[in-house]
């Protein structure tokens, strides 16, 4: 083709580098997103394991801390109220809630201190034996119809309530926790509103 100026070959050479480092270019950009993503991802999950260590960490007093109802050793047909608290330290402003589908009633201690092994609570005992009074323990035991629930502040200041069901609830204040707990209570089913 005569009049067309094809270039010479160093003009050629330079348009192929230059396409060549386009194409790097963006293979590189696309790599560099890549590492992004996965940076991203690596980060997530170090941030969600932090928050699921933090979480244990402040709940450590707390889910070493449980009541339930149970016959006693001298007394198997009589209802108790049993506790422990595996932890080294006394936990504060416990409030333990008994109940059966005919009512509820609670009982508050300053501080519950650590056990060795199973404790027999007096209080709620009594409380939830005057509440079944004149009825057969051992077959409301065993439909579930008996129930204990709780709020205390651990020792690092953090307030929780467990419910009748054994979960554990995290709670602003005091306040709060209780309002928590008298919500499970009241949702149970055949409970008194």
């Amino acid at each position: 083709m005569p009049g067309v100026d094809w270039g010479s070959v160093p003009d050629w050479l330079a348009g192929l580098g230059a396409i060549s480092a386009l194409l790097f270019a963006r293979s590189a950009v696309k790599a560099a997103q890549a590492t992004n993503r996965q940076q991203t991802a690596q980060i997530r999950a170090l941030e969600e394991s932090e928050e699921r260590r933090r979480a244990e960490a402040t709940a450590r007093y707390a889910t070493r801390f449980v009541c339930w109802i149970s016959g006693w050793e001298s007394e198997p047909d009589l209802p108790a109220v049993v506790l422990v608290n595996s932890n080294d330290v006394p936990l504060y402003q416990v409030t333990i809630y008994v109940g059966t589908p005919l009512g509820c009633a609670f009982a508050p201690y300053v501080h519950v201190g650590p056990t060795e092994g199973r404790r027999r609570m007096g209080r709620p005992t009594r409380a939830l034996r005057t509440l079944v009074d004149g009825q057969d323990f051992v077959a409301l035991r065993d439909s579930g119809a008996l129930w204990t629930a709780m709020t205390f502040r651990d020792a690092n200041g953090h307030w929780w309530s467990r419910s009748p069901i054994g979960l554990l609830w995290p709670a602003e204040d005091e306040a709060s926790a209780h309002r928590r707990c008298r919500d499970a209570i009241t949702a149970l089913p055949g409970e008194p509103a």
